[in-house]
């Protein structure tokens, strides 16, 4: 099947995602990996990626126990061994995904813990205060007025 894959677009390195990523990274790595019953409280990319901007369209990320690298992960999703669904693989080969990061905590007791964060779009913080003017022709997209109203 994946033979059959149409080539997907390159993906762009985006640092606010590296921060992000890394901060989910931390999250994690504390509380292990699949040994632990209690699921850690992740938080959401929207509070992570806050202070530096927004994302908007598709976005997921992946948290994997005991990998170092992200080709590690992608192949794992790749693969999707044992997911007859194959939702990661859906993830990873998203064609509307443009922005990658990947990051790692180490935990002293499970070992690493990477995260890998994909996103479609993303829009800086504005530092200051913008106006929007609209100039145009709107009387050419106007409804107009009902009869009954007139």
């Amino acid at each position: 099947m994946l033979d059959k894959a149409e080539p997907q677009p390159y993906l762009e390195h985006l640092p606010e995602l590296v921060t992000a990523a890394w901060e989910l990274a931390m999250e994690m790595a504390p509380h292990g990996g699949l040994a632990h019953d209690k699921k850690p409280k992740r938080s959401s990319l929207e509070k992570r990626l806050k202070p530096v901007g927004t994302w908007a369209g598709v976005a997921g990320e992946a948290v994997v126990h005991g990998v170092r690298t992200p080709e590690s992960i992608v192949t794992q999703f790749l693969l999707s061994d044992g997911d007859f669904e194959r939702k990661n693989r859906d993830f990873v080969l998203n064609k509307v995904v443009r922005f990658a990061a990947y990051a790692e905590a180490l935990d002293e007791d499970e070992g690493p813990c990477g995260c890998l964060s994909l996103l479609s779009n993303f829009y800086p913080a504005l530092n200051e205060n913008i106006v929007v003017e609209c100039q145009g022709p709107f009387d050419q997209r106007r409804r107009p007025i009902p009869e009954a109203w007139v």
